[in-house]
């Protein structure tokens, strides 16, 4: 599958809301942003907030307890924590004169702080997932729907965008790469052979699986039709 960041980003989510409940905090702010995320094509992943997706994966491939697992089910991430206990997300940066490349460079000016030269590369697992196993097995580049972004805003031009991806995210040489497909495979639990296996396999789909895309598009259809009367709807993810 292409988002191998789901059970991780899925946990996240649960815990903020959990937490903001119990502590009765009702607001809690996002650096989600549309100048720099925008555009990605819905086919590149698929909703990490889908329980039931996650619960069918786990029964056919690994059957272990997810009884400790953080979880956020359907009816408390669309309903419970937003109406019924009032837990919102604000997204604070679309409310801005927002530029994510002039903010990263005040915090090198201004605080010392270094690049780690690609966007979630700060995460060893992340960063070689978007870097190398994405567009090895899968064939897609997220730089360039992150860059597609930056373009719609205007922020960078297409020439810049297009020079960027000419840089290789990694080489067949590269010691860093083999240093993070080690960490890789050994946070998944898998042995040499079975990775190179999984690699080699043909690509699938999410859809082979149990989703909540119905139930999605039914809520986002009505968030849609309160909002187009005047009434801001703010998530609670």
């Amino acid at each position: 599958m292409s988002n191998c960041d789901i059970p991780q980003d899925h946990a996240i989510v649960a815990v903020n809301n959990k937490i903001a409940s119990k502590l009765g905090i009702k607001d809690f702010i996002s650096g989600g942003n549309l100048a720099g995320e925008s555009i990605m094509p819905s086919s590149w992943g698929y909703d990490a907030r889908d329980l039931s997706h996650i619960k069918d994966i786990n029964r056919r491939f690994d059957k272990s307890s997810l009884k400790n697992f953080p979880k956020l089910g359907f009816f408390s991430s669309y309903i419970y924590y937003p109406f019924v206990i009032g837990v919102r997300n604000y997204r604070m940066l679309n409310d801005l004169n927002y530029n994510p490349i002039e903010a990263k460079k005040e915090l090198i000016d201004k605080y010392g702080w270094r690049d780690y030269g690609g966007k979630h590369h700060e995460s060893v697992f992340t960063r070689f997932y978007q870097a190398y196993y994405l567009p090895k097995k899968f064939g897609f580049d997220k730089r360039k729907g992150h860059l597609s972004s930056l373009i719609a805003a205007g922020l960078i031009e297409r020439d810049v965008a297009l020079k960027e991806l000419e840089v290789d995210l990694y080489t067949d040489t590269d010691t860093e790469k083999e240093r993070d497909e080690e960490y890789f495979i050994k946070k998944l639990g898998f042995t040499k052979n079975e990775w190179d296996k999984i690699l080699k396999s043909e690509p699938v789909s999410h859809t082979k699986y149990k989703t909540h895309t119905v139930l999605h598009s039914i809520m986002t259809k009505l968030k849609n039709m309160i909002e187009s009367r005047g009434i801001k709807v703010r998530r609670s993810w």
